[in-house]
Parts: C-alpha cells; sequence; structure tokens
C-alpha cells in the first residue's frame, strides 16, 4: 500500500493537474513521478497507462486497489459521479494532510521518553555489568573477611536491583520507539494503531482524542466527497488496529441499514466527545453540518496539544523521581556491599 507521504503529494499534484484540464492518463503519470516507493510508482504508471487504452478511472483504480487505501475508490467514484474530481481529491489531500501531521506529532511525542527511558537503562546496564564486577573482584583486598554465603546475597540483590530497572526501562523505550516508527512509517488508510497508545502509561485521553480527530478528519472528507453515511463508516472502521473502536463504527453502519437515523446512529457514537455528539441531533443541513465537524476535528487537534503537555510534565516528574530512585538506590547497595567486605566504616 501506497506510504501516506506519497498518498499526500500524488492526490495533490493529480487535483492539481484535473483542474487544470490535462488529460487524466498524463496527469496520473506525471503525479506518480513524485512517489518515493518504486513498487508504488510502478502501480500508479500502470493505473495511467490503463486510463490512456480507455479504462475508467474508477475501473483503473480498482484494479490496483492494493496501493491504495480502502476508501480511495469510494471517493474517485464519488468525484467522477459528481463532475468535480478535482475538488473530491482536494478534500482527499487535506484530509490526509491533517492525519499525517498527527501522526507525526504523535510519533515525536513518544521519541522523547522513550530516549530518556534509553538513558536510564543504559545507565543501569553499564553499572551491572561494568562496575558491580569490578567492585566485586576488588573487595577482598578490601581487608574485609564476609562469608561466602553473605558474599553471594549481598552481590545478588545489587545485581538483581539493577537487572530490574535497566530491563524495565528498556522494555518500555523500545515499546515506546516501537509505536513511535509505527505512527511515523504508517501507509495511507492504514490501521492507525491507537491500541499502540493505551499500552503507555499516562496516554490514554491522547489515545481519545487522536481517534476522535483522525475519525472526524477521515468521516467528513468521505461525506462531502459524497460518499453516503453507511460505506464511509464501514471504511472509518477499516482503518483503526482497534477493536473497540470498529466494534462502535460497525455497530453505528448495520444500525443505518436496518432503517435507524444516520445522524441518530452516529451520534451514538461513544469515544465522540459530548459536544461532537450532539451536533449530529441538530437540525442542521449537511453542509453546516460538515463545517461543524472539521471544527470539531480542529478542536480535538488542539486538545492533542494540550494532552501532549500534560504527558511531558508527568514524564519529566515521573523520570526526576525515577532516575533519584536509582541512583540512590545504587548508593544504598553498594554501601551495603562495601559494609559487608570490609566491616563498618564506622568506628
Amino acid at each position: 500500500m501506497i506510504a501516506a507521504g506519497d498518498f499526500e503529494r500524488f492526490n495533490g499534484t493529480l487535483a492539481m493537474l484535473v483542474r487544470s484540464g490535462a488529460p487524466l492518463s498524463d496527469a496520473v503519470r506525471e503525479a506518480a513521478r513524485g512517489v518515493e516507493a518504486p513498487d508504488t510508482g510502478e502501480a500508479l504508471k500502470r493505473l495511467g497507462n490503463e486510463i490512456e487504452k480507455g479504462t475508467g478511472f474508477d475501473r483503473a483504480v480498482e484494479r490496483e486497489q492494493g496501493a491504495f487505501p480502502p476508501g480511495y475508490l469510494a471517493i474517485v467514484r464519488a468525484g467522477l459521479e459528481s463532475g468535480n474530481l478535482g475538488g473530491v481529491l482536494d478534500l482527499v489531500v487535506g484530509s490526509a494532510r491533517r492525519i499525517n501531521a498527527i501522526r507525526r506529532e504523535v510519533g515525536a511525542l513518544l521519541v522523547y521518553p522513550a530516549c530518556v527511558l534509553a538513558v536510564l537503562a543504559a545507565y543501569a546496564f553499564l553499572v551491572l555489568f561494568h562496575v558491580v564486577p569490578v567492585f566485586l573482584a576488588a573487595a577482598p583486598s578490601l581487608g574485609g573477611t564476609p562469608g561466602p554465603a553473605v558474599h553471594w546475597l549481598s552481590s545478588a540483590a545489587i545485581k538483581l536491583y539493577l537487572f530490574v530497572i535497566g530491563a524495565g526501562a528498556a522494555s518500555l523505550s523500545v515499546l515506546g520507539l516501537t509505536a513511535s516508527v509505527r505512527f511515523l512509517s504508517g501507509r495511507a488508510g492504514g490501521p492507525l494503531p491507537v491500541s499502540r497508545l493505551e499500552w503507555i502509561p499516562m496516554l490514554g485521553s491522547y489515545a481519545r482524542a487522536w481517534t476522535a480527530a483522525a475519525f472526524l478528519r477521515e468521516f467528513t472528507a468521505l461525506l462531502k466527497s459524497g460518499v453516503s453515511f453507511v460505506p464511509a463508516l464501514r471504511l472509518c472502521a477499516a482503518s483503526f488496529d482497534h477493536g473497540e473502536v470498529r466494534i462502535q463504527l460497525t455497530a453505528a453502519a448495520d444500525a443505518v441499514d436496518r432503517g435507524e437515523v444516520p445522524r441518530r446512529a452516529v451520534g451514538r457514537i461513544r469515544f465522540l466527545p459530548g459536544p461532537v455528539r450532539v451536533l449530529f441531533d441538530s437540525p442542521a443541513p449537511d453542509h453546516q453540518l460538515f463545517d461543524c465537524l472539521e471544527v470539531a476535528a480542529a478542536g480535538c487537534e488542539r486538545d492533542l496539544g494540550r494532552h501532549a503537555d500534560s504527558f511531558r510534565r508527568r514524564f519529566e516528574t515521573l523520570a526526576l523521581f525515577a532516575v533519584g530512585i536509582a541512583v540512590a538506590g545504587t548508593y544504598l547497595l553498594f554501601w551495603g556491599l562495601y559494609v559487608f567486605a570490609v566491616g563498618s566504616p564506622i568506628r
């Protein structure tokens, strides 16, 4: 599947060329030049060749559907049916740009604590594998005569303490870096890794704001493109890796299929903020609702910044506390080991 950045560049160039009146086959091939991944670039060039042979744009996209996000074909068909393909592609670009920006912000947010935890893990393992062996080897020359059991217990205690600190910090660092890479290198329309955030302490509120912002951006772009409520909900459900989010979106789509009013079904989605759910109960016409949803998405994105600042402050406090505990605990354990090896230094 096409990378998120390539998807944004491809559609931006394609929308500009379509609005200028360029032949669609030439526009697709020219837009494909800006795609960095060779395999995806070849797929897009085949797309242009198929259009030049007389295949419709939507049929050509359907043949190369593996290169595009799940909802792209529905958006293209809606643009062709409305006769405003360039405008619909502009909506796609705007939505992709905001979602990619959110991805980058989340990825950058996770890099900082992961690096701090990596430093803490490096400190613990350095002391464990370098300082402790040197100290234990030098202990007999310090003049003490500890028994074998005392020597073993004291050395085992400090090794276990440092190993727990190092392993815990390293595990959390790897988790944070993995989640960061997953966000930064995501595929366009691929599952948004919301569930990765919930494994990281203190990021629950951030995950909820991220989920609401990403859903509102994608859902509004689909509706403005002419896609109806049910397909839009099902396409959005495929865009999240979080089981509960998928369940809620699919349940809303099923409710509309059973005859429920679309706005009322969407208004019951629990991960949306309360004011957004109220919007769907308003009697405003669709075009006003879509504008309000874009404003709500921007508000959720502002909440992301607030939650990010809160997370950084809490993490810095926790990190200072953890470093203090690690350093103080290491000092006390070395002091105890010295007492066992040499005898009490207090005369």
